[in-house]
């Protein structure tokens, strides 16, 4: 199915999932960290784990994703990049601290968050597995 970009906001407002905010000027659901917003200028998405103070819009192959298949397939596509880009960045740690300083706690650490990580990975796999399941 296609959406347009309304389609995944009132499908966003209908999930059960995620937490809804109404001002003034905007009307939005973050979840996952995933923010779509409603506004005067229209609807964007955002993936709140990126850009630092200021949420990154969404485009590309994650927006396609929203666009092909929803928002809750988007929400968990976009937790899944964002899950695997912090596993990547501990598994450069980790090579960092074998070939340096070897401090013991830190390397136990990151092997923790790497197992932490690879789970929180896996589970997103089953709820995309799932929901691809319902269609």
């Amino acid at each position: 199915m296609i959406y347009t970009i309304g389609d995944v906001f009132y499908e966003a407002l209908d999930s059960y999932s995620g937490v809804e905010m109404h001002t003034d000027k905007e009307h939005s659901k973050f979840f996952m960290g995933v923010k779509i917003k409603k506004d005067e200028y229209g609807v964007t998405i955002y993936n709140t784990k990126k850009g630092g103070l200021f949420y990154k819009e969404i485009e590309g192959e994650q927006l396609d994703v929203f666009l092909t298949q929803g928002w809750i397939l988007g929400v968990y596509n976009v937790a899944k990049d964002n899950t695997k880009e912090t596993l990547n960045t501990v598994a450069n740690a980790i090579k960092r601290e074998v070939g340096s300083s070897r401090n013991e706690k830190r390397y136990e650490f990151l092997k923790e968050k790497r197992i932490e990580l690879m789970n929180k990975v896996s589970n997103i796999i089953k709820l995309i597995e799932n929901e691809d399941n319902k269609h």
